[in-house]
């Protein structure tokens, strides 16, 4: 992926790259890798984020912007997947986060970017929030 991130950068002008996951969609489930042994996904995740960041500078440090969606933005317990890895660890230049179930309210939501500011220097949090996610607004 280091590569298709660096061509991206290279052929299509990105300032950088903006790198998502499915955050814990299928619950509590284990992770193997494809030899069959089992991973930490949910903390691998800044491992991950780092190595494109050093990619990404060392091909271009003036093109080298990295974020990562903490899908499922909460503060534990509420997000048992990898919010707490990306935002402690990974190097990325701003925070990124779509908000879904674990946030049902602002108040939840305030917490969640207090919680992010305290614990990664006070990055820039961007929130995806999809305020009407189950409403049925009829047929199309």
């Amino acid at each position: 992926m280091a590569n298709q991130y660096v061509e991206a950068i290279n052929k299509l002008g990105f300032d950088g790259i903006q790198i998502d996951q499915m955050g814990d969609f299928w619950g509590n489930v284990d992770y193997y890798d494809y030899s069959g042994n089992k991973i930490d996904l949910a903390n691998s995740f800044s491992t991950y984020v780092n190595d494109i960041k050093d990619k990404l500078t060392k091909n271009n440090s003036e093109k080298n912007l990295v974020t990562m969606n903490a899908v499922n933005g909460a503060v534990y317990p509420n997000d048992r997947f990898s919010s707490r890895d990306i935002i402690k660890n990974s190097n990325t230049d701003f925070q990124f986060s779509e908000i879904w179930q674990h946030c049902s309210s602002y108040n939840d939501l305030k917490n969640y970017i207090d919680w992010q500011r305290k614990n990664d220097g006070g990055k820039t949090m961007v929130c995806a929030a999809y305020m009407n996610q189950y409403d049925n607004i009829g047929t199309s």
